[in-house]
């Protein structure tokens, strides 16, 4: 841009510019012109003497063209005006009437910019006109024009763009976007609206777009609208759980203390509705002090652990799976040959298809004959069967496989029996193998076990969830039931121990993690059972010395660190190593020869350490890994790649 333009014919040369194709020319020329003019302004306000005529020409040109056939020019020049202060609110509305879309979208874009100015100042007028743009048939007016309203409109608006919304086509969903981005900022400038949920003038629909944009509203008023909406029993708990998150994470402790009483009122005896909403609470209300949420959240897991205490008189509870990289499988309903679809499936499939993973059963012992169901695929129908994906039964004392089986490749269940006499008695466990990382045809279920203690349980789901919340909120009112529990024989052992070092999670010590990590690492493979009771025993006794517990666990870990798998010693290495109270074990393991000098080279060990060990501990470690061959970072990055895939394949390995 010239910036001694004396005349007009330089300003026109750019001004041509506004309707050209090309957007980043149109926008220099807008950045040019918008500068010249505001340059020049302020040089003559401030005194300067200046016969320049550039701002009235730019004037002049800018309105001559505004009401131009061509669209580009006419956008142009409106967007000019209006950054330079020469279009009025209502001169802008009258431009909702021009010819061009384009012209009506910007001459909304601006009312939104001055929205801020205008705020519920805005005339009637003003506010039919972009009502009426609202309905446009033109997406980037009707978008423009729901923007608009969020800054200048009233609560009714609310409604208006809610209605909006519901005849946006599946095709736009841009549009649909825009919208709901207008509803919420109405709703955050005007949140008396809220009270409208409450009017009867909202239908489902509506109050359903209203609940969703909600999320993104976070005034303190919005916890008190879905406290109210929760009291709505047309509206289903699953609906709202989202709700309910968004509103815990937004209230202070007192909001929150309400927002629990509302939620224990509408969850009453129902522990299957305790359960959804403790789930979805958990990971944005640990830490939060509410007396409330402390209080439910023990009743609750004492309720649950009573359920299991039950099931395990009644002899009516089932055994935990375990499953490589922590990731379990859950339950899914799946047809079946026999049409009974009411069966629930334990699939991979609940990860995805991409995943990969074993799922290994406790041990059971072996009857005359074994069945159960199996559901999925093995690659693409059209595809060889890749038989990556199948259950084999291993002998529990030897790791022979015995039996194997592979997926229907189908949707549909279909039974598998095995002949198991000549085993009866002797200790078997399954393993269920998704070894395919396609991305379709590539997930394996199974189910409808004839050993009852492999199937789904209610109850198990119970035991899972008491001990998400104890670890969660240190419950201490839960522990004397959870303690009762670790003791009783009747329950699985992989069951026992996961509750022995939530034990010791909530009473806070660390050694009693590590054992309980390392008895649950070894799993029902390898025979520890004098270990293991030991373990459980302290767990289920009243709480003894600190030093008394501590000097027990360091020989239990002694005894269970040769059996370790060299995956697992690393993996126990770094939690000592990350433990003040317990790096010393490390080094006293290596010292002693229970665990191998070379994890003190490994690099998260040694980041630990730094920060964990006194200096006398720290010169001793120097001098054991002066002994050592030195492990460069491509060795590091081996053996870390290593550890990676080996626990990919852990039940393979461990055989």
């Amino acid at each position: 841009a010239p910036s001694d333009a004396t005349s007009g014919a330089p300003l026109e040369s750019i001004f041509d510019q506004l309707g050209h194709t090309n957007i980043r020319r149109r926008q220099l020329a807008l950045d040019a012109l918008t500068d010249l003019a505001m340059a020049k302004s302020t040089e003559a306000s401030n005194g300067g003497s200046t016969n320049d005529d550039a701002p009235s020409l730019i004037v002049r040109s800018a309105k001559a063209r505004l009401h131009a056939n061509a669209e580009l020019d006419a956008a142009g020049s409106l967007w000019l005006l209006h950054r330079i202060g020469q279009l009025t609110p209502m001169q802008l509305t009258s431009l909702l009437e021009h010819p061009s879309t384009l012209v009506q979208a910007s001459a909304l874009r601006a009312i939104w910019e001055s929205g801020e100015r205008m705020g519920n100042d805005a005339t009637t007028p003003i506010l039919v006109s972009v009502r009426r743009s609202l309905q446009s048939d033109a997406p980037e007016v009707a978008s423009w024009a729901g923007m608009a309203l969020a800054r200048i409109g009233d609560r009714s608006d609310v409604t208006l763009i809610a209605r909006r919304i519901l005849q946006v086509s599946e095709e736009d969903p841009m549009l649909r976007a825009r919208l709901r981005i207008a509803v919420r900022d109405l709703i955050s400038r005007r949140i008396d609206s809220l009270q409208l949920l409450e009017s009867g003038e909202w239908s489902h629909e509506i109050k359903t777009v209203v609940f969703d944009v909600m999320l993104g509203v976070t005034n303190p008023a919005v916890v008190d609208a879905i406290m109210r909406s929760l009291a709505d029993k047309g509206r289903s708990l699953d609906d709202s759980l989202p709700l309910i998150r968004h509103a815990a994470k937004i209230a202070d402790d007192q909001k929150l203390d309400q927002l629990i009483a509302a939620l224990r009122n509408r969850a009453g005896d129902e522990r299957s509705s305790g359960t959804k909403l403790f789930r979805e609470l958990r990971d944005v209300t640990v830490g939060r002090n509410s007396q409330a949420l402390t209080a439910w959240a023990e009743q609750y897991v004492i309720d649950a652990l009573d359920a299991v205490q039950k099931a395990a008189r009644a002899g009516e509870l089932t055994s935990m799976w375990k499953a490589n990289a922590g990731k379990e499988w859950a339950f899914e309903n799946r047809a079946a040959d026999d049409k009974q679809n009411e069966h629930r499936y334990r699939s991979s499939f609940t990860l995805g298809e991409n995943y990969t993973g074993v799922m290994t059963s406790p041990s059971f012992v072996a009857g005359d004959r074994f069945e159960f169901w199996i559901v999925g695929h093995n690659g693409f129908p059209a595809a060889e069967d890749s038989k990556l994906n199948h259950v084999r039964l291993v002998h529990a004392k030897t790791g022979e496989v015995l039996r194997e089986a592979f997926p229907p490749r189908s949707d549909t269940a279909a039974p598998v029996n095995w002949d198991l006499s000549q085993w009866q008695g002797q200790p078997l466990f399954l393993e269920v193998h998704d070894g395919d990382g396609g991305s379709a045809y590539a997930w394996i279920a199974v189910g409808r076990f004839s050993e009852p203690s492999l199937n789904h349980s209610n109850q198990l789901d119970d035991w899972r969830d008491a001990i998400a919340l104890m670890e969660a909120y240190r419950l201490p009112g839960a522990v004397n039931s959870l303690r009762t529990l670790v003791a009783d024989k009747r329950l699985d052992v992989a069951m026992r121990l996961e509750g022995a070092s939530c034990l010791s999670k909530v009473n806070g010590d660390a050694s009693g993690e590590v054992v309980g990590w390392a008895l649950s690492t070894l799993g029902h493979h390898v025979d520890h059972a004098e270990v293991t009771q030991s373990f459980l025993n302290s767990a289920s006794a009243a709480p003894s010395e600190r030093s008394t517990q501590n000097a027990l666990h360091l020989e239990l870990l002694k005894s269970l660190s040769s059996s370790l798998p060299r995956r697992s010693q690393l993996e126990l290495a770094r939690r000592l190593a990350a433990s003040r109270e317990l790096s010393p074990w490390l080094l006293q393991g290596v010292e002693e020869g229970w665990l191998a000098a070379d994890l003190l080279a490994d690099k998260t060990v040694e980041t630990s350490l730094e920060s964990t060990l006194d200096e006398e501990s720290k010169t001793r470690v120097l001098a054991i890994k002066a002994t050592l061959a030195p492990v460069d970072d491509e060795h590091q990055a081996f053996r870390d790649e290593v550890l990676v895939q080996s626990q990919a394949m852990a039940g393979d390995i461990q055989r």
